[in-house]
């Protein structure tokens, strides 16, 4: 009974996850979009040519860039270290080695969700996944069927603050 409770939170969690990044990248009025526009520099554009993440063969196709939550302030952006806060290419390169895969309910538990995160795509040749390197030491490789989530709950210079949140 709990296995199949802890599936339904896990699912329900992972579509209510996809649904908000997919709200939030929505601009709801042209000075929310210059927010996003205005926060997107050259700097913050990683080339992804021949970058393996280090998870069953999957590497970046296409480009990834930085995205920041419409609703938050300059000051809390700043607060948080957002402003400043840029991965370079190879920052990505086997980022997941570094990593701890865990399931959606201990992603939960632990990380916070910052306000700033780079996008991309990623695929091995057999799936392709949308990715998500949040500011907050975590990363989500999520498609239609699955999310698979990584965390880093060590300090490090990659990432703002690590996923530790409860500890």
């Amino acid at each position: 009974m709990a296995n199949m409770l802890s599936i339904i939170l896990m699912v329900f969690f992972t579509n209510s996850c996809n649904s908000n990044i997919e709200q939030l990248e929505k601009p709801k009025s042209d000075s929310e979009q210059q927010v996003v526009i205005a926060s997107v520099s050259r700097d913050s554009i990683v080339t992804g040519e021949d970058i393996y993440i280090g998870y069953l063969d999957f590497k970046l196709i296409g480009d990834i860039s930085k995205k920041v939550e419409k609703e938050s302030s300059q000051a809390e952006l700043k607060s948080i270290g957002c402003s400043t806060w840029v991965l370079k290419k190879e920052d990505l390169k086997d980022i997941l080695l570094k990593m701890r895969r865990v399931d959606a309910v201990e992603w939960n538990a632990i990380c916070y969700t910052f306000p700033c995160w780079y996008t991309g795509k990623v695929s091995n040749g057999e799936k392709e996944f949308v990715i998500t390197i949040n500011s907050a030491s975590h990363i989500i490789l999520s498609n239609n069927n699955e999310s698979i989530y990584f965390v880093n709950d060590k300090k490090n210079n990659l990432f703002l603050s690590p996923c530790n949140c409860c500890e």
